[in-house]
């Protein structure tokens, strides 16, 4: 993880005696991959983010891309230190792992799931999954959560499956089977995943 900022910036509204600090950590993805790094930033995104949020309302968070913003405000007289998010950040990136599923044509994939299944195999059911099981399926697909930059021909229609190391290997079979029949019935092959 790169430090935009070594230390936060610090700004003192003299007016109202305000401290606002502000953090950006660019994340790496372990080696320096950005499809580890995006699959990081949706996790984050999707389950850190919010969790962090309720713990610490007085600071603004946020991913843009696979840079990491903090900003928080106190009152001069406050002195409720600022958690550390580079520690904290890295704590939950520890946790985590990033599989990268491979090219299954993931903007194609992503139109063939249906929003509703009475099956079990829709959209939202792969929504309630992640949830149960804190995971994250990341479809890297300039129509669905790419933004420009981001945008590698190398990475683009791959699908990713972030979360625990264990949870990963143990509990997402449903989650990969669903995967496996859509990308079946689009492209007729059979994939192992």
């Amino acid at each position: 993880m790169n430090d935009d900022l070594q230390d936060p910036n610090k700004l003192t509204n003299q007016s109202s005696n305000t401290i606002i600090f502000s953090y950006n950590f660019q994340l790496e993805g372990g080696g320096g991959s950005k499809r580890q790094a995006l699959g990081q930033a949706a996790w984050l995104t999707a389950f850190w983010i919010p969790t962090q949020q309720r713990k610490h309302p007085q600071s603004k968070l946020e991913i843009h891309g696979v840079t990491f913003s903090c900003t928080s405000s106190k009152t001069s007289h406050d002195s409720t230190p600022q958690p550390d998010w580079k520690k904290l950040l890295l704590t939950a990136l520890k946790k985590i792992e990033v599989q990268d599923l491979g090219n299954l044509s993931a903007s194609e994939l992503w139109n063939t799931i249906p929003e509703e299944d009475k099956e079990g195999r829709g959209r939202q059911d792969l929504e309630r999954l992640e949830q149960q099981l804190s995971v994250k399926v990341v479809f890297l697909a300039k129509e669905i959560n790419m933004d420009a930059k981001d945008r590698d021909e190398e990475i683009q229609d791959h699908i990713l499956l972030v979360g625990a190391k264990k949870t990963l290997e143990k509990k997402c079979l449903v989650i990969r089977n669903m995967l496996s029949h859509y990308y079946w019935r689009l492209k007729g092959k059979e994939v192992h995943l």
